[in-house]
Formats: C-alpha cells, sequence, structure tokens
C-alpha cells in the first residue's frame, strides 16, 4: 500500500510560518525603530562597489582615518544586496523570515526535549515575547538562527556535532555574537561532564568520562580554531568584551541593566525560571543550570540580552513544567479515534521561505499593490527627516559639525556623500573619549562649552530637546532649519579656518 503523500505542515511548520506574517504585518515600524540598520546597508553598498573591506573610519572629523573593525562585514553585504533589489521593506522581511525560520527551530527544539505541542507553544511563544525586545533589522538576527541551530546540534549528537565547526565560519563574519556558539558548546561539555560525575551511584573512571565526552571537546577546539577564519583573525574573540565595557555600558540604551519595573514580563519570566529551579530541583540538568546562570546574568547585564535568555533557556522550561504535565490525565495520550493526518516537517519551512522570496521579489518587481501595502506594514523610520537633506544638499554648512548619532546613520545612508560626523551608529570606532564627549555635551553638563570648542563644533543637527534650546537661548546659535523631527543650528561666530 503507498504512503499517504505528506503535504500538510506539522504544527512546528505552522507556528514559524504564522510567526512570520505576524512579523509582516504587525512589527515591520519596530524592525526600523534603530538607525543602526541603515549605516549597515551603506557599509555593504561600499564593500560591493570597491571590492573591499573598509577597515578605517571614511565618515567622520571626529576620528577620520581611525582603523575599525567591520566584524559584520558579511552580513552588511547581504543587508545591500537586498536592499538593491527590494529597498528597506526587503531587508526588514529578509530579516523576519530569518527570525521566523529561528522560532520554528526553536519549536522543534521544545518537542526534541520532550515537550507535547501545548507545552511547546507555551515555552517557545515566552521566548517570543522576549524577543520583541530586539526585534530590529539587524545582524544579530543572524545569531539567533545560527546560536538555536548549534543548540539543536548539541542535543542532537553524534557525527552531526562536526558540522558545528563549519557553522562557526559564516557566524564569525555576520555577527559577533558567534561567541556563543563556543559558549553553549562549553557549558553543554561541562553540564554533560558534571551529570555523569555527580549523578552517577558510584564514581566514574576518568578514563570512561574522557571517552564519553572527547568528541565535545575536539569539536570545541575545532570551532575556536574556526573562529579565525575572518580577515580580522583571533583577535576578533575580544570583540564582544571591547564593546561591553566601561561608557559602553553606561551611555547606550541597549548595553545598560534592564529595568525590572518597565520589562514586568521578564521578571516574569525571571520568576518562572527559578520556581522551576525550586521546584525541580535534580531533574534540571547540569547543562540547563549552567545556561541559566549564563544567560540570565548575561539578560541582568545589558537589556539588549534579554531577546535571548529566552531561546537558549527553552529546553530548561520544557525540562522542569514536562514531569507536571504528565502527571495529569488530560496529558496521557488518547487513542487514535481514526486516519491520522500525514503531516510533513519540510513543507512549513519551505512554505515559509517561498512567502518571504515572493514577497521580496513583488518588491524587486515594484508591483504597485504590494508597494502601497508595505509602506503602511513597513514604512520608513518616522525619526527621520528627508527634508533636511534636500536642505544640506542646497546649503550645506561649512565646518564641523555635531549631530545626533542616529542621525550620523541616516545621512551616511540618505546622502553622497554625508557631511563630515561627529559620530554615528559605529560607536565601538569612536572610543570612550568620543563618546564621553557626546555625553557632556547633549546632557548639558558643565563642560558641555569647552567640549564644544575642543571639537571646534560650527554646526549642529539635533532633534528639538532641551540641548538644542540650550543653544538657541544662548543666543551665539542661529537656526537655520526647522522640523518635526530635526534642527539644524549654526553658530553666530565666523566659521573657522
Amino acid at each position: 500500500m503507498a504512503r499517504p503523500l505528506k503535504i500538510l505542515p506539522d504544527i512546528a511548520g505552522v507556528y514559524g510560518l504564522v510567526i512570520f506574517v505576524s512579523f509582516v504585518l504587525f512589527a515591520g515600524k519596530r524592525a526600523l525603530g534603530d538607525g543602526d540598520t541603515l549605516w549597515h546597508i551603506k557599509f555593504g553598498d561600499l564593500i560591493l562597489e570597491r571590492g573591499e573591506l573598509i577597515t578605517r573610519d571614511i565618515f567622520s572629523h571626529t576620528a577620520a582615518g581611525k582603523p575599525w573593525t567591520s566584524h559584520e562585514w558579511l552580513a552588511e553585504v547581504i543587508m545591500a544586496a537586498v536592499h538593491r533589489v527590494a529597498g528597506l521593506p526587503g531587508v526588514v522581511i529578509f530579516y523576519f523570515l530569518i527570525a521566523a525560520l529561528s522560532f520554528w527551530i526553536l519549536f522543534k527544539i521544545a518537542q526534541q526535549c520532550g515537550a507535547g505541542e501545548w507545552l511547546a507553544i507555551f515555552s517557545v511563544s515566552f521566548a517570543l515575547c522576549l524577543s520583541l525586545t530586539h526585534l530590529l533589522a539587524r545582524p544579530h538576527i543572524f545569531t539567533w538562527l545560527l546560536g538555536l541551530i548549534t543548540l539543536h546540534i548539541l542535543l542532537k549528537g553524534g557525527r552531526a556535532l562536526f558540522l558545528l565547526p563549519l557553522l562557526m565560519i559564516p557566524w564569525t563574519n555576520l555577527h559577533g555574537g558567534f561567541a556563543i556558539g563556543l559558549v553553549l558548546q562549553g557549558l553543554f561539555l561541562v553540564g554533560s561532564v558534571l551529570d555523569k560525575v555527580l549523578t552517577a551511584s558510584t564514581r566514574p573512571a576518568l578514563r570512561a568520562v574522557w571517552d564519553e565526552h572527547k568528541t565535545l571537546c575536539l569539536v570545541l577546539l575545532l570551532s575556536l580554531v574556526a573562529t579565525g577564519i575572518n580577515p580580522f583573525g583571533y583577535r576578533l574573540l575580544m570583540f564582544p568584551f571591547e564593546v561591553s565595557k566601561g561608557s559602553f555600558r553606561t551611555l547606550i540604551s541597549e548595553w545598560l541593566a534592564p529595568s525590572l519595573q518597565a520589562y514586568w514580563y521578564f521578571r516574569l519570566y525571571l520568576l518562572l525560571l527559578f520556581s522551576l529551579l525550586f521546584f525541580s530541583g535534580p531533574r534540571i540538568s547540569w547543562g540547563n543550570r549552567l545556561m541559566l546562570l549564563f544567560f540570565v546574568n548575561a539578560s541582568l547585564m545589558h537589556s539588549r540580552h534579554i531577546s535571548i535568555v529566552g531561546l537558549f533557556l527553552t529546553p530548561l522550561v520544557v525540562q522542569g513544567i514536562k514531569p507536571y504535565l504528565e502527571k495529569r490525565p488530560l496529558s496521557r495520550k488518547r487513542p487514535p479515534t481514526g486516519a491520522e493526518l500525514s503531516l510533513s516537517p519540510a513543507t512549513g519551512p519551505l512554505a515559509t521561505i517561498a512567502l518571504g522570496f515572493v514577497l521580496i521579489s513583488l518588491g524587486a518587481l515594484h508591483w504597485g499593490p504590494w508597494e502601497k501595502l508595505s509602506r503602511v506594514v513597513i514604512p520608513p523610520p518616522e525619526k527621520f527627516s528627508s527634508g533636511v537633506v534636500e536642505f544640506l544638499k542646497e546649503s550645506p554648512p561649512q565646518g564641523n559639525l555635531f549631530n545626533h548619532d542616529e542621525w550620523g546613520d541616516y545621512l551616511i545612508y540618505a546622502m553622497d556623500p554625508p557631511p563630515k560626523l561627529f559620530l554615528d551608529g559605529r560607536l565601538d570606532m569612536y572610543g570612550e573619549e568620543i563618546l564621553e564627549d557626546y555625553a557632556k555635551i547633549v546632557n548639558i553638563e558643565e563642560e558641555v562649552e569647552n567640549t564644544l570648542e575642543k571639537h571646534e563644533i560650527d554646526w549642529v543637527l539635533f532633534p528639538p530637546s532641551p540641548f538644542t534650546r540650550y543653544l538657541k537661548a544662548k543666543g551665539t546659535w542661529q537656526e537655520i532649519y526647522s522640523d518635526e523631527q530635526i534642527l539644524v543650528l549654526i553658530r553666530r561666530l565666523p566659521v573657522r579656518s
């Protein structure tokens, strides 16, 4: 008898497809809420045009010629290629596709850990809610996908483990979050050893422990070697630490510690985690306990990491809740009452990918109805004004500029060439001194006048704020352009030579 053709997607595939459609319809405005997307696209364009990486600053007067680690160059090239075909909506749809595939894999991971359909929906949906805190069209979305693929392979084990070093090669060139790949492998290895040593009735022989874990050790070593296959070599391993210290973690909003009052849903998630740890006790594996410590600590230090804590702690949630559900009568499997549907694990993600490419293709073909709809569901960033760009092209002020950091991103994207900036979203390149000077000026500290003189600022491009009101009140600055989003002011004194 011929097997029935599997066409309908399974629950995981349906979940991923629904997430993708929901993102496109309801999260488009959120995805472009950060100016970094814009400068990433511009740098990808420059790489494609020049055929080489941009490794020194070419856009500012404060860091002109300074070396820059373009650690996300591959993601930027991909973004620029999609942007050339389908514009900003195409870039957003591409990242929504990557995010939706991530949650499809996470659903599979939940099932891999023994979750039934309802437990998988609950645990993955909680992780989805946390991810919305950082759902932006930026390269970190690649870390969601590649990190979950890594976790899936670790749980599967066997020969598939040798795929992990190969996975690290593109990951290292896509986003600095590649370090999470090494962390996951290390925590999984140590947790597995602790499970073996601490749960055995008799102490296992050291040779037996080594034989069981030598493959994981070898794979971790090969993965570490693979991280050096990038234009910047092994010094890229230090990059995540360099951008999460000093002024970077005190002056950049997404690197600040989260407010547990503002992120109330994150607080609830923490309570769930610690309740599971308290009541489930020995049932929680050491690997999940170590991941709990690592990812909760990361999320409490930097609010941007709230988006990933739910992703990688889903196995812990499943492992903690599953035993209690199994005790309830409703959770017991019922005998089949008739013919069951033959579902495919592949059609869901394939349909999601196909729909994503159809939408990108409609943007590339400039199909009228889709262009009108895309302007509604994925509108251009409202915080930026194209009017000031036209003004600057017609009447560019002379001298050194002080600008809002995100407006620096927009000017890089919208003007060719842009005026020389004070700074933009590449804050890691500018360094702590420039970032601290920026904060002194914007916060109108006592050193504000000296800091403006230090950088010989002759004109300012900044959104309406206490800082712009302060400049206008001084009487030494003249407003030459304004709209709802931005002001341009110049010094009344002669421009410096």
